[in-house]
């Protein structure tokens, strides 16, 4: 496995796929099964009772994400070939029914990346299209890496480059996107922090006693849960609901009652409570300390997108050494 194809035309490199990664296949679409379950029944839980979203988002959407990238790598094996030769013609992808061969001058760009529980080899043409995606299913794969990514740069260098240049800046573009997305999403979340934090701090130093009309009194979309919409009118005469969760003793209390005592803030009257009954929220992720720090989190994430499309931009990456488990920045699309 140590032969080198520029220097024997008649040798030919064989990289057939690992014996057991079949076997897992079978365990990738179990464990998945049983993912999408415990997904389904979170939600049921969920939906029945009432939980926070720490417990909601551990019981659906960490299950769910489980299950796409059981499935994904599940996926990867069935499209994996049985085998790739390389030889000095170029590339030879020999699955169960046909062979693919790809010439090294028809090879503009190939990339070594991190893929979901992986890595992965991405091959583009000189236009710089996508022709070949290969999973880590074969045996020595670092090896047929660092083989494919050494021979594509000894040719065509400048076309080389200007093609990775160019994706590098496309996909710069979008995380780019990306982290502006996620900047968006944190600051708002901020701004909304401080105006839940502002409105408590109003609700205990300017709010009065008063009365709200009841606007509807039902049962949450669970059928367990009680709650009560009730309406306050402002100054200028508009009326302004707020849905509370409330006990179930204090809502049959309230059968045939059109009013509720409130305290509330005069000068703005989106902001009040019940005087009782209400169930307080005890979920942190709806108070302003939750928010604020999830709200710090995602600008800390989009800084690490947008430093990164910076990076990409420039024509550089970062790359992940598996060997010296160390990070380094190096030229798009260079072989090491």
């Amino acid at each position: 496995m140590d032969a080198d194809v520029h220097d024997d035309d008649e040798m030919t490199r064989i990289f057939p796929r690992k014996t057991n990664v079949d076997k897992h296949f079978d365990w990738y679409i179990i464990g998945g099964g049983v993912c999408v379950v415990w997904a389904i029944l979170g939600m049921i839980v969920a939906f029945r009772g009432n939980v926070n979203q720490i417990s909601l988002q551990g019981m659906t959407t960490i299950p769910l994400m489980m299950a796409l990238f059981l499935f994904y790598r599940a996926w990867l094996i069935v499209k994996a070939p049985r085998e790739i030769h390389l030889s000095v013609k170029g590339i030879s992808i020999i699955t169960k029914y046909h062979q693919q061969d790809i010439s090294w001058d028809d090879i503009g760009l190939v990339l070594n990346e991190a893929a979901l529980g992986g890595k992965q080899i991405k091959i583009f043409n000189g236009e710089g299209r996508k022709l070949m995606v290969l999973p880590d299913a074969f045996v020595d794969f670092e090896i047929l890496a660092d083989t494919i990514l050494d021979t594509v740069a000894q040719k065509n260098v400048q076309r080389n480059q200007f093609i990775a240049k160019r994706k590098a800046r496309r996909t710069a573009i979008f995380i780019g996107s990306v982290g502006l997305v996620f900047l968006a999403g944190a600051i708002s979340l901020l701004w909304m922090a401080r105006r839940e934090q502002n409105d408590i701090e109003r609700l205990k130093t300017s709010a009065v006693v008063g009365e709200a009309q009841i606007v509807r009194r039902f049962l949450a979309p669970n059928g367990v849960t009680p709650r009560l919409e009730y309406g306050i009118v402002d100054a200028e005469g508009m009326m302004v609901k707020r849905n509370a969760e409330v006990t179930r003793s204090y809502w049959d209390s309230l059968e045939n009652v059109e009013s509720v005592a409130v305290r509330y803030v005069p000068d703005d009257v989106r902001i009040s409570r019940l005087l009782k009954g209400e169930v307080e929220d005890k979920d942190i992720m709806n108070s302003p300390k939750g928010m604020y720090v999830v709200g710090l989190m995602g600008i800390g994430m989009s800084l690490f997108f947008l430093v990164g499309a910076v990076i990409l931009f420039l024509g550089y990456d970062m790359d992940f050494d598996s060997k010296t488990h160390k990070f380094s920045i190096k030229r798009y699309g260079a072989g090491r």
